[in-house]
């Protein structure tokens, strides 16, 4: 594929990314794509005696951490098109998540969320020279100051470019985060069928690249 396509892709992506967080933030008020913090709650809830919160939350963990393992049996064992089968898939859940009542509980209304962002997350991960997240920013924070100190003190043209990416792979997640508080905003849950013009976009571009 080429480079600039690769890249374009990757920060449609990491906005999508910040979408599903912000959407899921601001409609459930839990991070759609946060196992940490789905799994301490759910450890505090057994420490508390509410057994079902735990089975709430730990299928919630098992949504999330599932996409990975189908993923790689995809990868190992059909020729299937992952990226095109995550796109199909995020779109599927962002449908669901429109209709959902806000009624809901809201871990199991975060399912789609967890699913369709651990299965994002296995196959739209970076570029070639920059393995990056689309789904989260702490890694990639990291990434950004650490390149950035180092080109500061050698003057090395790589670490200016590797901080640069990093740097906007953040500014693309914040953007998402962004236009899903504008949408839900007037929308409410129906917000979610915006992210669909994103992902039609990446997968507009993903055929002009041949992918």
């Amino acid at each position: 594929m080429i480079i600039k396509y690769e890249r374009t892709i990757h920060y449609l992506m990491c906005v999508m990314g910040g979408f599903f967080g912000g959407y899921a933030l601001l409609l459930r008020h839990g991070f759609g794509s946060a196992a940490t913090g789905n799994l301490l709650e759910c450890m505090i809830s057994l420490s508390l005696g509410n057994f079902e919160e735990v089975m709430i939350r730990f299928g919630g963990g098992l949504m999330f951490l599932l996409p990975f393992m189908i993923s790689k049996w995809m990868e190992l064992k059909t020729d299937c098109n992952r990226k095109d089968f995550s796109i199909a898939l995020s779109c599927a859940g962002l449908i669901i998540l429109g209709f959902l009542p806000e009624t809901v509980h809201p871990v199991l209304a975060l399912y789609p969320l967890f699913f369709i962002t651990g299965f994002q997350w296995s196959v739209f991960s970076g570029v070639k020279e920059y393995p990056c997240s689309t789904i989260f920013i702490s890694n990639n924070t990291r990434q950004c100051f650490s390149a950035l100190a180092e080109y500061l003190v050698t003057k090395d043209i790589k670490m200016r470019s590797k901080s640069a990416f990093y740097g906007f792979s953040i500014c693309c997640f914040l953007a998402g985060g962004f236009l899903a508080a504008f949408l839900t905003g007037r929308f409410g849950p129906e917000a979610s069928f915006g992210g669909i013009a994103i992902l039609l976009l990446v997968k507009c571009i993903m055929r002009s690249a041949r992918v």
